[in-house]
């Protein structure tokens, strides 16, 4: 029997701190760090597609339903929105081009 794969779509922002960059998936409270916006995405990704996997199909399926379920802070929430709607009305690139915070969504198959 073939397995159906799950599509998520996660709601993420990252904002560099310092020199490092901190991403954010909303969706499942996960976090990563890394040098750049590029390495902190990718990091995050992964670690969203193993929460998935796990929760899913591996170990801690039993545990799916809570799991799946669990949501970052009202906080944070807000503070993605509120990059959503700043990318959303900004009309040109400002500065350089580079950015200290971006909000994005990642498509996760499990």
């Amino acid at each position: 029997m073939k397995r159906r794969s799950t599509e998520f779509s996660v709601c993420c922002y990252a904002e560099r701190v310092g020199s490092q960059w901190q991403a954010f998936a909303l969706n499942f409270d996960l976090a990563a760090q890394a040098d750049s916006f590029e390495e902190a995405r990718r990091k995050l990704y992964k670690m969203i597609h193993q929460y998935v996997y796990d929760a899913v199909v591996g170990d801690d399926r039993a545990h799916a339903k809570q799991l799946l379920s669990r949501r970052a802070p009202l906080s944070m929430w807000a503070r993605y929105y509120w990059l959503r709607l700043r990318t959303a009305l900004r009309t040109k690139p400002q500065g350089n081009g580079d950015e200290s915070e971006r909000a994005f969504c990642d498509l996760v198959l499990a």
